[in-house]
């Protein structure tokens, strides 16, 4: 018997491995590398990511280790509004100057960032424009969001990226973890018995039973809710709360200088929601990143990987009309991702301010959605990890203290 079994092996399962080390620790991944969201490849030299693109902030991991170098990118940022960019070292900035002819709009926007009107309140234009900077990282649309998540339209990102990609973290975890790691295992099942926790496996067609002292369950809550037996009416009703927005990620190599001096353009009127570049360790190669999100992964269904390229370059040249027609690609990528990033609805952000832990004696939860402060990304993915770590390590300690006094 394990003394605890984690399931999932993203961010959060790793964190949480790496605060049970010391104790017998089984990880179960259903898929074929660890990681989760945090995919980095590499061609031509080159390393990229396609899942979790901005580099994570190393306060938040729990270790100390030699990270690649950072790569950070302060260029100006743009909207692409009426077939112009607006530029600005701000959003405040970028909006004002795509409205700077119709002083009622501007207004308008500004009572929405002053919280005097909501989002379903505002002119089409006013929601394009403001929706084109919040689905920079959110794969949903503005009106799916709460209040308090619909303010991310102001944040400026400094899109920071390490030259070896976020799979340096991925690595370094690895490397420090001593659970026994089980990849292509699908867990069927996770059900509380008399002083064990039992797991129903799949591997290779076979099913099998593994039992645990302990359970944490680190994937998303569509999957967690399926698989964990155990629930009150409560706590399975707050899971369903929890959606996710699909999204892709497309990744081209080019040789020479395009999007020049701007480090970003949202793009609402384009089909995809934003054209990031990022510089590389090669001086002579960019690299452009498009994100798609729900809306625009469901309308790129079916669609070759070659041609979703194509409509990339193509709004790339919209954009940038002095980027050549016959430049070709280093290399692409495209990656879709079915399960996505939080949908931060009022209800979500709602139930979710307590932090939901444990939800049986000896089954605990882990994942981004269930950070009480953002539950959303790689920093919440880290603390929530290590939170229900410290938990069951807790327990362990206990049990361990009562049977010596036995």
């Amino acid at each position: 018997m394990w003394d605890v079994a984690i399931v999932g092996g993203g961010l959060a399962g790793l964190a949480a491995s790496h605060g049970l080390r010391g104790w017998r620790s089984l990880l179960l991944e259903e898929g074929e590398r660890l990681g989760g969201r945090v995919l980095t490849r590499c061609q031509a030299g080159i390393h990229y990511d396609l899942g979790a693109v901005f580099g994570y902030d190393p306060r938040c991991v729990p270790f100390q280790f030699p990270r690649p170098a950072l790569i950070r990118e302060d260029e100006p940022i743009a909207i692409f509004h009426e077939g112009a960019l607006h530029r600005g070292n701000s959003v405040v900035e970028c909006l004002r100057r795509a409205v700077s002819e119709r002083p009622a709009r501007w207004r308008e926007i500004l009572a929405f960032l002053r919280e005097e009107r909501t989002a379903s309140q505002l002119s089409p234009e006013a929601y394009a424009l403001l929706n084109g900077f919040f689905r920079l990282i959110h794969a949903g649309e503005l009106s799916d969001y709460g209040e308090d998540a619909q303010r991310d339209v102001l944040h400026r990102f400094h899109p920071a990226h390490y030259v070896d990609g976020n799979g340096s973290l991925v690595q370094a975890f690895a490397e420090r973890i001593d659970a026994s790691i089980r990849l292509r295992t699908r867990v069927l099942r996770v059900e509380e018995g008399a002083d064990v926790v039992r797991l129903r496996v799949l591997k290779r067609g076979v099913e099998r039973e593994r039992t645990a002292r302990y359970a944490i369950v680190a994937t998303p809550a569509r999957v967690t809710q399926h698989i964990v037996v155990t629930w009150t009416l409560a706590d399975r009703r707050l899971l369903e709360r929890v959606s996710y927005g699909a999204f892709t990620v497309v990744a081209i190599g080019l040789r020479g200088p395009f999007l020049e001096g701007l480090s970003y353009v949202a793009t609402p009127s384009l089909p995809m929601n934003v054209l990031l570049k990022q510089h590389t360790r090669r001086p002579d190669v960019e690299l452009l990143l498009a994100y798609y999100g729900e809306r625009g992964t469901r309308r790129l269904r079916g669609k070759e990987d070659a041609r979703i390229v194509q409509q990339v370059l193509r709004g790339l040249r919209t954009v940038d009309p002095g980027f050549s027609r016959d430049r070709e690609p280093l290399f692409t990528d495209v990656q879709h991702w079915s399960i996505g990033g939080t949908v931060l609805s009022r209800e979500c952000l709602g139930d979710w301010r307590g932090g939901l832990v444990q939800v049986s004696p000896r089954i605990f939860l882990a994942g981004d959605y269930l950070d009480v402060g953002y539950p959303y990304g790689m920093i919440a993915a880290l603390h929530s990890g290590q939170r229900a770590a410290a938990r069951v390590s807790e327990a362990l300690g206990a049990r361990r203290q009562r049977r010596g006094r036995s």
